[in-house]
């Protein structure tokens, strides 16, 4: 029995160790070491009955994974395979575009280095997206969607995101928006570059648009507003959330004049 089980485990590493290049791209044995020790953070000791699969195949082999039906005669969905999408793990990096009026699922996708699916998140799992650029993140809990429309998606119900050497955790220094409405009044005398900033958000612009800028502006408490500038971010719009607590890091104090000179 001890030796059919290490048997089984070899096969299920080599057979992930085959897989996860072709997921990941070119990588390292660290980033190999780490998706490792997440799935298996995640799963325990039953990772071994899980297995990687790539957007690709599942986009090609629909009905080989668990596949949520829709029609509009039937708008109640019914399930094909529903045990099998329970042993399979996604990995990718999550991507946010903003959201357009047409937009069937919620603009956002998860891509791998063999392509990308759109995703349908909650609003809870929405506002984490915000923390994960760049960071690879691992789908254990999931389920593939297709309607009669030929649109494919899968709902997602929990992720865990990668830790590496850019964002483990660790200590900063952030200010108050009480501190920072003082920085701001005293800008002249008070010379500071960057700044990391914790507050609650009371509201969020929609992207306007100020010469050849496009530009989104969230306003915390204490009036302080946060303006942003960078299209890649743009997407925060869809995001964030009002009465949510967050910590802004890397800002640079101006005022609203210098941004649309």
């Amino acid at each position: 029995m001890g030796n059919e089980s290490q048997d089984k485990g070899k096969q299920w590493l080599v057979s992930l160790i085959d897989t996860f290049p072709i997921i990941r791209g070119h990588c390292s044995d660290d980033e190999f070491h780490r998706f490792l020790s997440g799935l298996r953070r995640l799963v325990l000791r039953q990772f071994v009955e899980y297995r990687l699969v790539s957007v690709r195949e599942l986009l090609d082999c629909k009905d080989g994974f668990s596949v949520i039906i829709q029609s509009k005669e039937s708008p109640e969905a019914h399930t094909q395979n529903s045990r099998q999408s329970h042993r399979r793990v996604l990995y990718g990096q999550f991507v946010c575009q903003t959201l357009r009026q047409d937009d069937q699922v919620s603009g956002v996708q998860l891509q791998d280095n063999t392509g990308a699916i759109d995703c349908k998140v909650t609003e809870s799992i929405r506002h984490n997206l915000i923390c994960t650029k760049d960071s690879w993140c691992i789908l254990t809990s999931w389920r593939l969607v297709s309607n009669e429309t030929g649109l494919n998606y899968i709902e997602v119900s929990r992720f865990s995101k990668e830790e590496n050497d850019q964002n483990m955790k660790r200590d900063i220094r952030v200010l108050s928006t009480v501190d920072v409405s003082t920085l701001l009044r005293n800008k002249d005398t008070l010379h500071t570059n960057r700044i990391n900033v914790i507050g609650e958000i009371r509201c969020i612009s929609e992207v306007i648009k100020i010469k050849e800028d496009l530009i989104l502006l969230i306003e915390l408490e204490n009036s302080i507003f946060i303006i942003v500038k960078d299209k890649k971010f743009l997407h925060w719009r869809d995001l964030l959330s009002p009465r949510t607590e967050l910590v802004f890091v890397d800002l640079l104090p101006t005022s609203l004049y210098k941004v649309c000179r």
